[in-house]
């Protein structure tokens, strides 16, 4: 009788002890997220990729034909 309620007391411990590392463990990535801003986070080809669309637009009201402004040249 004994050793059973000792067992389950150490399985609930050790379950236990397993939910609040995963509690320290999502805390800390949820910190991380808020400590470190995305446009930081971003690497310049990333933020290219993203911001390719915009430029395009931009090329084309200047005009530009779309086709040689999608392949990425510069415009002075």
């Amino acid at each position: 009788m004994w050793a059973r309620q000792a067992l389950e007391a150490q399985t609930a411990a050790l379950d236990l002890s397993a939910r609040l590392g995963l509690l320290a463990v999502t805390a800390s990535m949820v910190w991380l997220d808020l400590l470190a801003p995305p446009a930081v986070r971003e690497t310049p080809a990333q933020r290219a990729r993203r911001e390719a669309p915009a430029r395009t637009a931009r090329l084309v009201r200047r005009g530009i034909p779309a086709s040689e402004a999608r392949r990425g040249l510069r415009v002075l």
